[in-house]
């Protein structure tokens, strides 16, 4: 029957192949749905205002009423997000790998499955980098500020459907100078959400794909996830120039990227 067939294209995942067989339906099943969603912007549920009324004529097919569940259905698929796994990665917790006492360090910290973070510091300036980097991007890639800075201990993973993890968001802090004395003021410090793309095994390029300034926007965490969601796992390491999402303030300072040629 027709519409046990458009039940098992609709579970067997192909939404459209399934909306242009019921596209003659829609007509007469007038529902209009909005998306809720959650602090993160997650979808939660697809629902019919209770300002809209329901306008399904009785004359309704039973095509026309699965048509409509398709609105709901279809709706919810697009919706899927990555998810976020929190990892502390404070120095304490981090192996040493090599170091200069004075000069630089080079550190293995806590990352996400097999997924490890480098962390490396030099000249009062800190860099990290995630995922399977291969030899050239863990000794030669640097990402950092201009100005001193450090990073902070807790990297938020994005992490895909399918488990993998794609991007991660990491808070710096900037210790701006005075433009009179040269000297880091707290009252000048900046901070910034780094997004970065997670190295791949098959790739071996880990990198930052782009920056959020924290204090200059209204909902950073939700820029910096859309960032890592959008940007970072299609972002081409040495080809691509990071760049400020959202509005860039004046304690944002610029990047300092070096990065394999």
């Amino acid at each position: 029957m027709e519409i046990a067939s458009m039940r098992m294209d609709l579970l067997q995942g192909r939404f459209e192949k399934f909306a242009r067989r019921i596209k003659g339906n829609m007509p007469r099943c007038n529902i209009t749905f909005v998306r809720s969603a959650d602090s993160t912007g997650r979808f939660v549920r697809a629902e019919r205002p209770p300002q809209v009324p329901q306008t399904c004529s009785r004359e309704s097919t039973m095509n026309g009423r699965v048509a409509c569940l398709a609105l709901v259905l279809l709706s919810a698929g697009s919706a899927v997000a990555n998810e976020s796994v929190y990892v502390n990665v404070s120095r304490e917790k981090c192996v040493t790998i090599k170091e200069e006492p004075g000069m630089y360090s080079v550190m293995s910290c806590p990352g996400h499955g097999d997924y490890p973070s480098f962390f490396k510091e030099m000249d009062i300036r800190q860099s990290f980098s995630f995922g399977h980097l291969d030899k050239r991007y863990l000794d030669e890639a640097f990402e950092t500020f201009i100005p001193f800075n450090h990073a902070g201990a807790t990297v938020e993973w994005r992490v895909a459907v399918d488990g993998t993890p794609v991007s991660t968001i990491l808070r710096w802090f900037i210790e701006n100078p005075d433009p009179t004395t040269g000297q880091s003021v707290p009252a000048l410090e900046g901070q910034v959400l780094v997004v970065s793309k997670v190295a791949q095994k098959d790739d071996g390029k880990g990198c930052v794909a782009g920056y959020v300034d924290a204090l200059a926007n209204p909902d950073p965490n939700a820029l910096a996830r859309k960032v890592a969601d959008e940007v970072a796992p299609t972002f081409r390491c040495g080809v691509d120039k990071a760049a400020y999402h959202g509005t860039q303030g004046d304690r944002a300072s610029a990047p300092r990227n070096e990065l394999p040629q």
